[in-house]
């Protein structure tokens, strides 16, 4: 497998407002939303700590190689602050990548952002353009088997340009950590019984919604439709149900959507203009509250 990728800077520059270079300016680096120092590095494999700050040359330029997410702040040589940058990630294309001992045909290994993750080239899974529709639906089914059965590994999937055709788009369902490379790659649903609006008509989904399990078009005994709640305010990290006992549908770590206004009003998933994805903390059905990860951004209605 060959993947390309532009030529990376060798070093980074940075300059004040007139773009004259930083000489002996300073470059800090911290965990997003922290001051937490947080190190980079000057070599490939991630062995030679930069220091922090990273102190630039007279070119205000240095080798500067990330490893995740950080906060970044531009400094010149008297510590005037000249700006700021939130949440700066590595680019996929400045990876450390490795070939896997004993993987697969295609298969690298590499970290993003601390996690786990695997390159895998789509041809190496009998994906292919030239295949019949049939052969590519049984090599993804497969290849979504194979991503489901790790579930902490973030997966990257790359596909050659051509048309890929297959009898549904589903493949991807629920993978939580997978990003697709395909420049000039486009995919077709063959299915011919879909109807126009079906899900099962589109191309390619990501995933299912929220009120569907991630089982092939199978709805759930529970959630399909939501339950109504008590009005909630900005800043709230919990909502009621209305129904106190409708909390009890809920436990720890389930992944919920809060919403409001359904601008569709029939169908599945709703079509809300107000809507905020939270995970449930805990739920109470003696009280109908269900507490939430985060505080709400908008407030909700009861009517």
């Amino acid at each position: 497998m060959t993947i390309t990728a532009l030529f990376p800077a060798p070093k980074v520059q940075f300059s004040d407002s007139t773009g004259t270079p930083l000489s002996g300016g300073k470059v800090y680096f911290y965990e997003p939303g922290t001051v937490t120092p947080k190190d980079t590095y000057s070599d490939y494999d991630g062995l030679v700590a930069n220091a922090n700050p990273v102190i630039l040359d007279s070119r205000g330029e240095a080798v500067i190689r990330l490893n995740g997410r950080y906060d970044v702040i531009v400094k010149d040589s008297g510590d005037s602050t000249i700006y700021t940058y939130d949440d700066v990630i590595a680019s996929l294309d400045s990876l450390n990548v490795t070939h896997t001992s004993g993987g697969a045909a295609g298969t690298v290994s590499a970290k993003f952002d601390n996690i786990d993750s695997v390159y895998i080239n789509a041809a190496d899974e009998d994906v292919l353009p030239s295949n019949s529709s049939a052969v590519n639906t049984a090599a993804l089914n497969a290849l979504r088997t194979k991503m489901l059965a790790d579930s902490s590994r973030h997966w990257i999937i790359y596909f050659q340009k051509g048309e890929y055709a297959a009898e549904h788009g589903r493949w991807m369902w629920g993978i939580d950590k997978l990003t697709v490379i395909g420049y000039g790659a486009s995919f077709r649903n063959s299915e011919a019984n879909n109807e126009p609006y079906d899900v099962d008509s589109i191309p390619c989904v990501s995933n299912q919604s929220l009120f569907r399990d991630y089982a092939y078009g199978t709805f759930s005994d529970v959630k399909e439709d939501g339950y109504l709640i008590d009005t909630s305010t900005p800043g709230a990290l919990t909502v009621t149900c209305s129904t106190a006992s409708e909390a009890g549908n809920f436990s720890a770590g389930d992944k919920a959507v809060v919403y409001g206004f359904d601008q569709q009003f029939t169908g599945m998933p709703p079509n809300a203009r107000y809507f905020e994805y939270r995970t449930v903390v805990s739920a109470d059905s003696g009280t109908g509250i269900v507490t939430l990860d985060k505080v709400l951004r908008n407030k909700y209605r009861s009517d």
